[in-house]
């Protein structure tokens, strides 16, 4: 469908699986880390207005960081170690992704300062990571593509279940006047 004069068309949205590991990073780091800061500033509102309610602006700000950081930390250490191991090995595979997420764990230990937490999670994103991309390899869809009914962009539509009637029709017949 064209658009109509005077909208503008959407700008193409960027597959992170186009290109092989290794290349296109600062696209990739960037189209991943929109999504990741949206979540942490949403998860760092959350703990700063309802869990540990903080006083003062800085006391803010640090907790803000303490929980953003971590989840901007992950998602960029995932991004450059399966990319930088991507154009090491000139390969595209699953190790790449594995070895990322293993070290998107790694940050999570580092985070909590506990040895255990981060070999656990190191593992558990290790096989999110082969996991994601075996599925995107044989073609599983994990995120469909669906429109929200409940978004930013939400307002404009029209979820009306009897439109009006265009032009100068009736609904029915006239009622006969007594």
């Amino acid at each position: 469908m064209h658009p109509k004069l005077g909208e503008k068309t959407p700008a193409p949205k960027y597959d992170y699986f186009s290109k092989p590991d290794g290349e296109d990073v600062p696209k990739k780091l960037w189209y991943t880390l929109q999504p990741a800061a949206a979540s942490a500033f949403a998860l760092s509102t959350i703990d700063v207005m309802l869990m540990t309610k903080p006083k003062g602006y800085v006391n803010i700000l640090m907790r803000f960081g303490y929980v953003s950081f971590p989840i901007i930390g992950c998602t960029t250490a995932f991004v450059l170690t399966s990319n930088f191991l991507g154009s090491l090995r000139q390969k595209s595979d699953r190790l790449n992704w594995a070895v990322g997420g293993m070290a998107a764990g790694g940050v999570v230990g580092l985070w909590r300062r506990k040895q255990i937490t981060g070999c656990l999670c190191a593992l558990a994103f290790g096989f999110l990571g082969y996991m994601r991309k075996y599925g995107a390899d044989n073609g599983f869809v994990i995120f469909p593509e669906t429109r929200s009914h409940f978004s930013l962009r939400s307002a404009g539509y029209d979820y009306t279940l009897a439109k009006d009637v265009p032009g100068n029709y009736t609904k029915g017949p006239a009622k006969a006047e007594m």
